[in-house]
């Protein structure tokens, strides 16, 4: 019995290393991203609000902010392809 819990052990740990850096990975990665596309949201807006009324008014008819959302969710997308990639979960 005893070589049982020795081969359980030497099985287990494995892999339990290799699913809790991976859930460090995804927490990180995915807390970085959250700020980053953040702040670039709130550079966007930030750079709208500065313009004119006109101007304004013709990039929000134009589609802009939802233009902006469409690339910022494409590029989350990206890196979490990426990332799925680099630790072979797929």
């Amino acid at each position: 019995m005893a070589s049982f819990g020795v081969y359980l052990d030497s099985v287990s740990l494995p892999i339990v290393t290799r699913v809790m850096a991976g859930l460090g990975f995804g927490v990180v990665t995915y807390a970085g991203l959250q700020a980053a596309f953040n702040s670039l949201q709130g550079y966007v807006v930030n750079s709208l609000n500065t313009l004119s009324g006109s101007t304004a008014a013709l990039f929000y008819l134009a589609g802009f902010p939802t233009a902006i959302g469409i690339v910022l969710s494409a590029a989350a997308m990206k890196v979490t392809m990426i990332s799925v990639k680099k630790l072979q979960l797929m």
